[in-house]
């Protein structure tokens, strides 16, 4: 090879390797925010059950994964950073993150997402107490869901809808128990977490309508998935479920028994900071209903400060009224009065907390829709602000291009006319120089030839 054609080769190899680097860059630069979104669910995210979803996240944004739009991948990581707000507490950060990746989901017609994010929203609101708004959400999702064919994201939207309907201030546990079978019927030989809840909770249900046989029915088949799955959350809630079932039928043995179980797993495991009130207020209730009133109300008061510890209501106002009960057992009104007076206004100021809370929240939120039909509005107005000028800049473009059109025709009918007098000035001279050719040649012809009275004398002769 000449010294000439490697320079060329070179060069050239130069110029590829510069515009890989420049498309790489930009490449790099497009993704920059979304890799902050990455970094930041990396540092929120530190337990292991979020490992893969953070792996998959990182495997999205080299392009390779099903979510290589980028826009896609953003819906998906701003759902996992809402999912995770909500999973801290921090209720108002999550909702911003969840509508977003639904407003992005809608755009990129990602309806999986769309539904999860429905469901968790619809689950904060549950948490807050807001079992109306809670509904609605879990009504869309379900909708969503049904529409893209995901059973599994389905069955839990009908699980949860379920939980919204028992444990509803005024509870509809028909409804519930709908809902938790149509979650079941989805997957009916499934043994997965869902199905455990679901038959957990379809327990639960059944017990407050006493149907006791179908509850430890349920009950125990949720102990069968969580001992399948090993999954000790679900066994723990389902021993608790069983307390209850038993405290209703009265079974003491039973009764205590269990509660002491959930008792020993709660001590083992963390199951949240409710687990620990419910299952000593329920160990309160067992203690009550053998008779033992001391440890009722140890176990009662313990419930009580870890309500106070927490600042979670869960079961406070049922530990006053217990304890109202257990004081009753000792002939003394006045404490009596006093616990059952204290249930009353924690009941009620629970109540109204919740009630002001809910009002100033469909407040804000009506606040914000109006907002938003008047940016809607605004954006409208300049959106057809800019239909009318650009058709107004067409029409003048178009009047321009008429005008332009005319005078060029002017000119070109000018010119014409200018070329046309031309040509008759220059056939008037050539007709000229023929008819003067004509008369001088008639003059030569004139001067050569005899006159005519020349010739008429010769021919008289």
């Amino acid at each position: 090879m000449s010294i000439k054609s490697s320079l060329v080769l070179f060069f050239y190899i130069s110029v590829f390797a510069v515009s890989a680097q420049n498309q790489s860059v930009q490449h790099i630069k497009s993704l920059t925010s979304f890799t902050a979104q990455v970094r930041m669910i990396d540092s929120l995210l530190a337990n292991k059950q979020q490992h893969e979803k953070n792996s998959l996240i990182v495997f999205q944004l080299k392009g390779d994964g099903p979510y290589h739009n980028q826009q896609k991948v953003v819906a998906y990581a701003s759902y996992l950073i809402g999912q995770h707000h909500l999973d801290i507490g921090m209720l108002d950060s999550a909702e911003v993150y969840l509508n977003k990746a639904i407003q992005l989901s809608y755009d990129q017609q990602i309806d999986s997402i769309v539904g999860l994010c429905q469901i968790r929203l619809g689950f904060m609101e549950y948490t807050k107490g807001h079992y109306d708004l809670a509904n609605n959400y879990y009504i869309e999702a379900i909708r969503v869901l049904e529409g893209c064919g995901n059973k599994l994201k389905l069955s839990w939207a009908y699980n949860l809808l379920g939980l919204n309907f028992q444990n509803n201030p005024k509870p509809n546990y028909n409804k519930a128990i709908e809902y938790y079978r149509k979650s079941i019927s989805i997957f009916p030989s499934a043994y997965n977490k869902n199905q455990g809840y679901a038959y957990l909770r379809l327990g639960s249900t059944n017990t407050k309508l006493k149907q006791y046989a179908e509850a430890l029915k349920n009950i125990n088949e949720a102990l069968d998935i969580a001992d399948s799955i090993h999954f000790i959350p679900i066994k723990f809630w389902a021993t608790l479920a069983l307390t209850d079932l038993y405290i209703e039928t009265k079974d003491r043995n039973n009764a205590i028994i269990h509660c002491k179980n959930a008792l020993n797993m709660s001590n083992k495991d963390d199951f949240g900071k409710s687990a620990q009130i419910i299952v000593t207020h329920n160990m309160a209730k067992v203690y009550y209903l053998i008779g033992n009133y001391d440890s009722a109300m140890f176990y009662s008061n313990k419930s009580i400060t870890k309500n106070y510890q927490y600042a979670i209501s869960e079961c406070l106002p049922q530990n006053y009224l217990l304890q109202s009960q257990i004081v009753s057992m000792s002939k003394d009104p006045t404490k009596e009065l006093l616990y059952y007076k204290r249930y009353v206004v924690v009941k009620d100021s629970i109540f109204d907390v919740l009630n002001n809370k809910y009002i100033a929240e469909l407040e804000m939120k009506y606040d914000l829709t109006q907002k938003n039909k008047e940016i809607l509005f605004l954006n409208q107005r300049k959106q057809a602000d800019e239909k009318i000028k650009n058709f107004l800049m067409l029409i003048i473009l178009l009047i321009l291009g008429l005008i332009s059109l005319a005078v060029v025709s002017i000119i070109k009918v000018r010119k014409s006319k200018a070329m046309l007098s031309i040509k008759n000035i220059e056939i008037e001279q050539k007709q000229k120089a023929i008819i003067d050719s004509i008369n001088y040649a008639k003059r030569i012809q004139e001067s050569l030839l005899p006159s005519k009275q020349y010739i008429q004398r010769i021919l008289n002769r």
